[in-house]
């Protein structure tokens, strides 16, 4: 079966984000809270059309300027607090 690549907008190995997770953490558990929460809150948010536009330029490797803004500085930061939020 190939492997089916689905960006992340926020990296497991995130340093904000370890900072708050326990040392022992399932790497691919973590992977999957990630992936669930960018997929449902995130469209509601920033709009689908948007959303779209982020991975598929994340996956690309060619982040505008302006999508870079708004990638590290917006979205990872809430991002983050929800994924820690749903992993609860």
């Amino acid at each position: 079966m190939p492997t089916i690549y689905r960006p992340l907008l926020l990296e497991a190995n995130d340093e904000g984000l370890l900072a708050y997770v326990e040392s022992n953490y399932d790497h691919g558990q973590l992977r999957q809270i990630i992936w669930d929460a960018q997929e449902i809150y995130l469209p509601a948010i920033i709009g689908s059309a948007l959303y779209d536009e982020l991975k598929n330029q994340k996956r690309l490797n060619t982040l505008t300027a302006l999508n870079q803004t708004l990638l590290y500085e917006k979205i990872q930061p809430a991002l983050m607090w929800r994924v820690l939020a749903d992993g609860m």
